[in-house]
Order: structure tokens, then C-alpha cells, then sequence
């Protein structure tokens, strides 16, 4: 019966703390509307969005320029680029030499004399030259010998 008691009064009192917290003023409650809601939201993540906008911008611009220096990579190992100083000057005189002769065409192995280039040299000269005046000269192999060939330039339609 000694425990009937012990039971009986922690019940009693847990009931009266219970009553006695449930009679204290609580916190005060706020009822929000959702728009309200989200705009508190809003103004406690905008300086974070803020932060993220700046890096998405940074981000958008090394990639921009990553691209460009991709472009710039790209194009030197394509061999894209405008031909130096010294192919341009081979380009001048391999045109003065052309446009000089009546036929207006010339041999590999007569520009390369000519010219005093060797074969990888006049193969660089004459790809220079048709950077430079596409479309303006085209080359030739002979038809009794396939290992001949010429560079001409291409006659003016009237």
C-alpha cells in the first residue's frame, strides 16, 4: 500500500504542474498571412541571393572569357591565324611573279628556285596565299605527270 501513496501523489503532482504551466501567459502568437510569410522569407534570404547573383555574374565572365581563350587556342593549333611577316612577303612576290608572266601560272619547282624556299617553305607560302586571296589562285597537278605540279592564277570571268 506504501506505493499505492508514492503513485498517487507524483500523479497529483504532475497534474498540478501541468495546470500550473497551461495558467502561465504563454509566448504572444502571431497569425500571418502566406504572402506576409513570404515576404519575410524574402527579406531574410535576399542578402544570400544577392551573393549568389554576384557569383553567377563572376562565373558567366571567366566563362566568357575561358571560351575566348579557347577560341585563341583552338585557332593556333588549327592554323587558323593570318600569315606572319615573312609568309606575306613570300605571298607579294609569288603574286608579282604570277601576275608577271603571260600564262599567269608557274611551276612548284620554279617559285621554289625563284623564290630560294625549300618544299615545306613554299608549301607554307602558298597555303599563306590562299588565306590571303582566297579563292584567287588554285593549283594544278600536270596530267602526264601527277608528281608536277603548278600554281595559277585563277582568270577574271568578264
Amino acid at each position: 500500500m506504501f506505493k499505492k501513496i508514492d503513485v498517487a501523489k507524483g500523479i497529483n503532482n504532475l497534474a498540478s504542474t501541468q495546470q500550473a504551466e497551461a495558467a502561465k501567459p504563454s509566448e504572444n502568437v502571431f497569425i500571418l498571412t502566406s504572402g506576409q510569410l513570404q515576404e519575410i522569407v524574402k527579406q531574410a534570404t535576399q542578402p544570400l541571393q544577392d551573393k549568389i547573383d554576384i557569383l553567377e555574374g563572376r562565373m558567366n565572365a571567366a566563362g566568357e572569357i575561358q571560351d575566348k581563350q579557347d577560341e585563341k587556342i583552338n585557332s593556333l593549333l588549327n592554323h587558323d591565324k593570318l600569315p606572319g611577316k615573312i609568309e606575306r612577303e613570300r605571298v607579294e612576290k609569288i603574286v608579282k611573279y604570277l601576275h608577271a608572266r603571260q600564262d599567269h601560272k608557274a611551276s612548284f619547282e620554279t617559285l621554289k628556285g625563284h623564290l630560294k624556299l625549300n618544299d615545306s617553305q613554299l608549301s607554307q607560302a602558298i597555303t599563306a596565299l590562299g588565306k590571303l586571296y582566297p579563292g584567287k589562285y588554285r593549283r594544278i597537278k600536270e596530267q602526264s605527270d601527277k608528281r608536277k605540279r603548278w600554281l595559277q592564277e585563277v582568270p577574271k570571268v568578264k
